[in-house]
């Protein structure tokens, strides 16, 4: 028989599936009513969506429309779950502007009852760019990501960001 920490695993488990379910559908509210009113999210990363953010209304009513105008998709990859705490790892798709962004995050759930209190998060935001063709540098020259362009210019690759 499953004890008490158990059971509010899989409980919050399910509430975490549920809310990745609601944005995907784009039914925010249903999304929301699982957060706290007091509901924070902390993300750092490299993604238009990193800081800390407070309070599950600016989140769902100014954050959201500003960051997702044209919603956003998630895959679950996993979600693995402690009593009170659920972690997420998961891949997106958000389109904005004419362009296509992929990320992957992972993220940590805090609840409170059967509501999230907090989220941290780590995103890596990846861009794609507007046209699908791909750009390939002339034929002799060294891509300026490259580490032999790098090591070419003398640069030590830890010290110092490639100019752009």
């Amino acid at each position: 028989m499953p004890d008490d920490t158990s059971r509010r695993g899989e409980r919050n488990k399910a509430i975490v599936r549920a809310l990745y379910e609601a944005y995907n559908r784009r039914d925010y509210e249903a999304a929301f009513a699982h957060k706290a009113k007091d509901y924070t999210i902390e993300v750092t990363g490299t993604s238009w969506v990193s800081g800390r953010f407070q309070g599950r209304d600016y989140v769902r009513h100014e954050l959201l429309p500003r960051v997702f105008p044209e919603g956003v998709t998630f895959r679950l990859r996993n979600l693995v779950a402690e009593g009170d705490v659920v972690m997420a790892e998961w891949e997106n798709e958000a389109h904005r502007g004419g362009s296509v962004y992929r990320g992957r995050a992972v993220e940590v759930f805090e609840f409170e009852g059967d509501k999230i209190k907090r989220v941290r998060g780590t995103s890596i935001r990846r861009r794609r760019r507007r046209s699908s063709a791909r750009r390939h540098p002339p034929p002799g020259s060294i891509p300026r990501w490259s580490g032999a362009r790098r090591r070419a210019s003398g640069v030590n690759a830890e010290a110092a960001p490639l100019p752009r």
